[in-house]
């Protein structure tokens, strides 16, 4: 369906795709593209029994439906799909979930839902990630056949009818004999995310598990308790074991059933559980070192959101995150550096200045550079998929942030080609190659070759890619005359802020644009979709000033459209962070990369 903004809808018999989604060529989809349709098309059919088999009884429990067909959908693709490594990549989604949920704007999943203007909020990424990573963790608990066996029960109970969370706790409870009610309700229904220290005790044969809530530095964390299945990970004379201790109480002495002390602990075993955790500053350092050897691919991903997590409270200074990263970005598994880079987009905007581009630029030089150099710019026979995947992002880094001349050249190489016959480029480099040409030299001429070949195509995901691009010009006419183009559908026009949103410049040129054109928005836009505007205004914004004119613009009464202030004082909390950090980190990390060889 075009224009069609949800993606997919599970209606029973007649599930409906947007066109960008459903309407691919298989030979000339790039991975992203078919893994996407892959996956919302596995979520969709897992509908068919969370959601339209069984059915939330009220919104409440949006989650039940969203959660359940995330955790089952991804199941079927990587049983179907093993090549996307799925099981692997829904670790992202959690820390980004884990991310929302460090915030005191945060909500909890299960939340009273009383009108029609807060329901697109409540299908978040809380309802969608963190509730599969929530039941994800007690699956690991209690132990997959019995987890299954809860899951059967419970959907043969009340097929044909209605649901609710404690329908889910009772079944799970009866399967494996253990009260699950009492923790899964502490994850549903209060909002935020524990914080786990684990500390050897007892010469090394016994851990202290302690939990609060977890919080960015300076803030005050309100007193929360979770019952958390925290699954442990340590090794006694080089054999590994792995244990799962429900931690119940502010802190608590775990025996780890050793003889001798352990060689190393690591707190989040298989990566399944829904916290941070931390351990001795020795101890990490030691672990981000040794990750290859110790931990799986999961643990490793996990580690690196973590370790941002850490950054944001004050718990790992700028250069020693820096430092940690390098060590994760010459890992062997595509998977791994692409959480980096996805750790390095989250940190740049606070951490990197305009004093230390340079520096940085180094930096990414040596470390991203080097992975892309190993795996090569151009697509392999029979590589991976996961490497396929990868080199978008690392030619977009060595070229926008590494400033590589040779990158850059081969972007441009890659664009007159496409620009000439997109055919004769691979789909997967393909909107990478128009993305970097347009951020490092775009003119009017690319623009114009652009716009000419838009023009020529009515294919929705080429269109996307197009408009994508025509988002990444720095040219201020230039990037004012793409968000005024005639006939952009619904998505293409999300797409083009989306891109052009994704820098602190973009942004205030987006910003400018909404002051000037806010009524014809208004009147093009549902209002639900209005409350979204202060996101693409403060993109990888780092400023008071900025917050101060985009709060002011948007809490006016003629824009407060209802779901307005709850964004924006998300986004207040996110812009405040940044700046706190920056405030705090910058220098050390400036100190840092002073000290990078650039050979």
């Amino acid at each position: 369906m075009p224009e069609y903004w949800p993606g997919a809808m599970e209606n029973p018999g007649a599930i409906t795709f947007a066109d960008q989604i459903l309407l691919i060529d298989p030979a000339g989809a790039s991975v992203a593209q078919r893994r996407l349709l892959v996956e919302v098309t596995a979520h969709e059919m897992a509908h068919m029994w969370f959601g339209d088999l069984v059915t939330m009884a009220w919104w409440d429990d949006l989650w039940l439906n969203e959660s359940f067909a995330s955790w089952m959908g991804d199941k079927v693709t990587q049983e179907a799909f093993p090549e996307t490594e799925v099981e692997v990549r829904s670790v992202e989604g959690a820390q980004k979930a884990m991310n929302t949920d460090a915030r005191l704007t945060t909500r909890a999943i299960r939340q009273p839902v009383g009108a029609m203007d807060n329901l697109l909020q409540a299908a978040d990424e809380l309802a969608y990630q963190k509730g599969e990573a929530v039941l994800g963790m007690f699956e690991a608990w209690l132990g997959p056949d019995l987890f299954r066996k809860g899951i059967r029960d419970y959907l043969a109970a009340h097929e044909w009818g209605n649901a609710t969370a404690a329908d889910l706790w009772s079944a799970l409870s009866s399967a494996s004999g253990k009260d699950v009610g009492k923790p899964m309700a502490s994850f549903l229904d209060q909002p935020g995310v524990p914080l786990v220290s684990a500390v050897l005790v007892d010469e090394g044969k016994s851990v202290r598990l302690a939990q609060q809530r977890f919080v960015l530095a300076g803030v005050k964390a309100p007193p929360t308790q979770w019952q958390i299945p925290v699954g442990l990970k340590y090794a006694e004379a080089g054999v590994v074991q792995t244990k799962t201790f429900l931690l119940t109480s502010a802190a608590q002495d775990f025996k780890l059933g050793v003889s001798r002390p352990v060689d190393w602990i690591h707190a989040s075993a298989g990566e399944r559980g829904y916290y941070r955790w931390s351990v001795a500053r020795p101890l990490l350092a030691t672990m981000a070192e040794q990750a290859a050897t110790r931990l799986d691919t999961r643990e490793r991903i996990g580690f690196v959101g973590n370790l941002s997590a850490l950054l944001d409270a004050g718990m790992v200074h700028g250069g020693d995150y820096l430092r940690l990263l390098a060590a994760f970005a010459a890992d062997p598994d595509p998977l791994v550096v692409s959480a980096v880079v996805t750790a390095l987009e989250e940190a740049k905007t606070a951490l990197i200045t305009p004093e230390t581009r340079n520096s940085f630029a180094t930096y990414v030089q040596k470390t991203l550079g080097r992975t892309l150099e190993r795996i090569g710019p151009a697509p392999r026979p029979e590589e991976p998929e996961s490497v396929a995947a990868l080199r978008p992002a690392l030619l977009w880094w060595a070229s926008v942030y590494g400033n590589d001349p040779r990158v850059q050249a081969y972007a441009r190489e890659l664009v007159d080609a496409y620009l000439g016959d997109p055919a004769r480029v691979d789909p997967g480099l393909a909107g990478a190659a128009l993305e970097i040409a347009a951020a490092t030299a775009g003119d009017r001429a690319l623009f114009d070759r652009i716009r000419k070949r838009l023009d020529a195509t009515t294919v929705p995901v080429e269109r996307t890619r197009l408009f994508t691009a025509l988002g990444r010009f720095r040219d201020p006419a230039l990037a004012d005359e793409a968000l005024t183009i005639p006939g952009m559908t619904f998505q293409e026009g999300g797409a083009l802020i989306k891109s052009m949103a994704s820098s602190a410049e973009g942004s205030q040129r987006v910003f400018a644009y909404h002051r000037r054109h806010y009524d014809e928005l208004a009147q093009r836009l549902p209002p639900m979709f209005l409350a979204f505007l202060p996101n693409f205004a403060l993109g990888q914004a780092c400023s008071e000033d900025r917050l101060a004119a985009v709060h002011d613009f948007y809490a006016d009464p003629k824009r407060n459209v209802a779901g307005t202030d709850k964004e924006l004082a998300m986004r207040e909390e996110e812009v405040r962070g940044c700046v706190a950090l920056r405030a705090r980190e910058a220098a050390a990390a400036a100190a840092y990369l002073r000290t990078v060889d650039p050979r």
